[in-house]
């Protein structure tokens, strides 16, 4: 029986019109990456063909979908990014959902918006981590529900309507990280505590 990969995929690649867009395929299985012998990538509306290119074979393999490729589609959802891999000889196929989007909706935190609501935040951090994955991993939690909401990112025009959102979904998300692990002993747990506050 073949293995069954896993992609890390955060949610639905944002191709943005009128500009070259990077994607990638991180593929794995049992914590490693596989060694990809072959790859390509097409792009689809719906079951119809967009573009179709090379992909290099790197780690994670990547391509670029050109910008004339996006130049007369609609902006929108509906469109599939297909990865073709050739692991060990075998052909494996790997289909992320894509939105064409005007532009990229970013985000407006910072560490440093963090580290105002609670300044030693920094001091109590676990050895060789930062603020930054609970910034990019709400970040993505946000995209994701927009999208799942039928909200194209880029119709929001002012990004810091979001911050306050941003900023205590990771404070949520990192305080329940802090609260299931070796950190939470002592009285009353304060850290599932925060993360109910947030």
């Amino acid at each position: 029986m073949s293995p069954v990969y896993s992609v890390r995929w955060s949610g639905p690649e944002q191709l943005v019109q009128g500009r070259d867009n990077a994607v990638t395929c991180p593929v794995r299985l049992d914590g490693e990456t596989p060694t990809v012998s072959a790859a390509s990538v097409a792009l689809y509306r719906g079951t119809v063909p967009v573009a179709a290119v090379a992909a290099s074979v790197l780690n994670p393999p990547a391509a670029t979908l050109l910008a004339p490729s996006l130049a007369t589609e609609s902006r929108g959802p509906g469109y599939t990014i297909r990865w073709t891999l050739t692991i060990d000889g075998v052909s494996h196929t790997f289909d992320r959902p894509a939105v064409i989007v005007r532009r990229t909706l970013f985000p407006v935190v910072a560490e440093a918006d963090l580290t105002e609501l609670h300044p030693h935040l920094s001091q109590l951090l676990p050895s060789g981590t930062t603020l930054q994955q609970w910034i990019d991993a709400s970040w993505s939690s946000i995209l994701n529900r927009l999208v799942a909401e039928g909200i194209l990112p880029d119709t929001i025009i002012e990004p810091y309507a979001l911050r306050d959102l941003h900023r205590f979904l990771a404070l949520h998300m990192m305080f329940m990280a802090w609260g299931s692990s070796l950190r939470s002993g002592g009285e009353g747990n304060q850290w599932a505590v925060l993360a109910d506050k947030y």
